[in-house]
């Protein structure tokens, strides 16, 4: 039977894909961007004038609409080389462990970047490139993508403790 935790890690899953696939499609206007950037500059002699603060801005955006996608996917940096000697148990346990580290790591992460989109929508910050788009729709990407992966570690932690509990049931 599914439980309302099955659908919440469902649809986190959901989400946090469609924030990954949104990334890549950041990455390939990025790279036409820069391309099309570099090649007024050395073909026409003629720059786009913003081109290197969007790319810093689109950047950033990729980065964090990506996080919660590589974590799903598995995509993110393991090194399991001591971790795949232990016991299944202390394995489980340590897993269960360094996602509660990182859930309160990327909790600060996500209430700093809540805090500078406020910030930014109610003083009405513009940046100071050539590009006039307020930096609260700039900064949009790091709060969702912040808080996904927040949401995405939860989920992960559920389903950690889930395992542990399945996995020190006795045998019925």
């Amino acid at each position: 039977m599914k439980t309302l935790f099955d659908y919440y890690c469902r649809l986190i899953t959901t989400l946090s894909k469609a924030a990954f696939s949104v990334s890549m499609l950041i990455m390939a206007v990025l790279t036409l961007f820069v391309l099309i950037g570099t090649a007024a500059r050395y073909l026409f002699n003629a720059p786009i004038p913003f081109t290197v603060a969007f790319s810093g801005y689109m950047m950033l955006a990729l980065v964090f609409l990506a996080f919660s996608g590589t974590l799903v996917d598995g995509h993110h940096i393991k090194i399991r080389v001591l971790v795949n000697r232990l016991p299944q148990k202390l394995q489980n346990i340590l897993l269960f462990v360094t996602l509660t580290v990182s859930l309160w790591w990327f909790l600060c992460l996500a209430i700093g970047s809540w805090a500078i989109w406020c910030y930014f929508l109610s003083n009405r910050v513009m940046p100071g490139s050539g590009i006039m788009i307020p930096l609260w729709i700039v900064a949009l990407p790091l709060v969702i993508g912040s808080q996904l992966l927040l949401l995405q570690l939860l989920a992960e932690i559920g389903n950690q403790m889930n395992h542990i509990r399945k996995a020190n049931k006795p045998d019925s």
